[in-house]
């Protein structure tokens, strides 16, 4: 670790000096060169030194060091989710309400990263340090995903709580980009990472009987470590599905994406905001979906509406079919793999923040509404220490048949920067005649709907 070798050389000898008051001076300026060095790296320099400066005491050694930078934005972060809940009970618009309780589900979202981040970085060795590392980017950059929701969710209000919050927030935003930045730094010198396999052991653990998905759900042992298999029968699921954080290992096999189906028509036209209109959430870690189907019927004049809203890590999805028109599958956060599924929708069918490999699946562009465009992808990666991105690789983008006569006339790209430092890898894959020349095209608002 080459920012704790730099550390350790400037203290070697402080059992030489022999007065108290300047062994005393020694102990804080050697701290306060630490910090600076640990700082180096970072967006908000002086943020991440004032904060250090102001609770390291004469802590040198780095690990602890990083580890009160997680602990300085673990407190902003509650200290905003309090003033959050002052905030709502004062308000009386409906949508910055639901806005506010939006940002209160994502905070305590942003502190349990946190607080899983510190917990493994306590555990680490020289021997494991690559894959805590690797892991400590994927959480971290969630903690950045969810704060910057938490705003995004203000952007069809017309109060003026979205500005509070955002000064609510900055000093905590700012806080985890720089503990994003140093574990980057990092991680730099550790370019001989291993491939990670996401696939749950074979093993099974049990099953139950249920009339609906969400009571199998109820069946899952809290922090389950082994897979729990949910078998779904040939069906249409009417019900809003969520497979909670501490549901983990989770296996849903279906009978194929167009037999079995969990279907929901939640939209932001009606009045719901975009993360709350999925028919399907999965935040528990390592979650399966084989063979399922979600779709969210609201059509395209109702915009924004989720099929799947994923956001658990080392997720995978096989065989399954996400089926609406704006915003089907909000590939969120964390890791997530797709491989031989069939994603179909209008505008931005595709979007989030994860670290998102979609292998061989088949994306269909949808007849949109006549001033429309399509967009097939758009990837939201906002700080550029972010590991997050969209891999589209192999697999097709095709015409639904509603659409292919119009395809022309509705023009259909493959991508837009949601947010500013936005990446998406289009490689090895067949590419339609429905996609314009142009490819990409620049992020603007559709008929006055823009993203929350």
């Amino acid at each position: 670790m080459v920012v704790a070798v730099t550390v350790s050389v400037n203290f070697s000898n402080k059992g030489e000096i022999e007065d108290e008051k300047e062994a005393s001076k020694s102990h804080v300026a050697s701290s306060m060169k630490a910090v600076k060095t640990l700082c180096a790296p970072t967006e908000y320099q002086k943020e991440c030194e004032d904060s250090l400066n102001a609770n390291a005491g004469n802590v040198t050694d780095p690990r602890e060091l990083i580890k009160i930078v997680f602990n300085v934005t673990f407190s902003r972060i509650s200290d905003g989710l309090g003033k959050t809940q002052l905030m709502q009970e004062a308000e009386s618009d409906p949508r910055t309400k639901e806005a506010l309780d939006t940002c209160k589900q994502l905070m305590n979202l942003s502190i349990e990263e946190f607080k899983r981040s510190i917990d493994r970085f306590n555990k680490f060795d020289l021997n494991s340090l690559d894959r805590i590392l690797t892991r400590l980017r994927v959480w971290l950059s969630g903690a950045v995903t969810y704060q910057e929701t938490c705003l995004d969710a203000f952007e069809n209000t017309t109060t003026d709580a979205s500005k509070k919050m955002q000064g609510l927030l900055q000093t905590s935003m700012h806080m985890t980009n720089n503990g994003l930045s140093i574990i980057n730094d990092l991680a730099k010198t550790l370019r001989d990472t291993r491939q990670q396999a996401w696939a749950p052991p074979p093993e099974l653990y049990r099953c139950g009987n249920f009339t609906n998905i969400n009571d199998a759900l109820k069946s899952v042992p809290k922090k389950n470590l082994r897979p729990y298999i949910i078998y779904i029968k040939e069906g249409l699921y009417n019900e809003y599905v969520e497979v909670v954080r501490n549901m983990t290992h989770v296996v849903m096999i279906g009978d194929g994406g167009k037999k079995t189906r969990i279907t929901g028509s939640k939209n932001f036209v009606d009045g719901v905001g975009t993360f709350r209109t999925a028919s399907a959430a999965i935040l528990g870690d390592f979650f399966v979906g084989i063979g399922i189907g979600f779709e969210n019927t609201a059509g395209p004049e109702k915009h924004q509406a989720v099929a799947l809203r994923v956001q658990s890590d080392r997720s995978i999805f096989y065989k399954c079919r996400m089926d609406g028109y704006q915003d089907t599958l909000y590939a969120r956060t964390m890791r997530q793999f797709y491989r031989d599924c069939v994603i179909s929708g209008t505008i931005d069918f595709v979007f989030g923040d994860a670290v998102a490999d979609l292998q061989n699946c088949t994306f269909v562009v949808r007849k949109p509404l006549t001033n429309q465009q399509c967009i097939v992808t758009a990837q939201g990666r906002k700080e550029v220490n972010q590991p997050s991105g969209l891999v589209i690789h192999g697999g097709s983008i095709v015409s639904d048949v509603k659409y292919y006569p119009y395809r022309f006339d509705n023009k259909a790209y493959l991508a837009r920067p949601w947010k500013n430092f936005s990446r998406t890898i289009f490689m090895g894959s067949y590419i339609g005649d429905l996609i314009t020349p142009d490819g990409y095209m620049l992020w603007q608002t559709l008929d006055g709907f823009s993203r929350i």
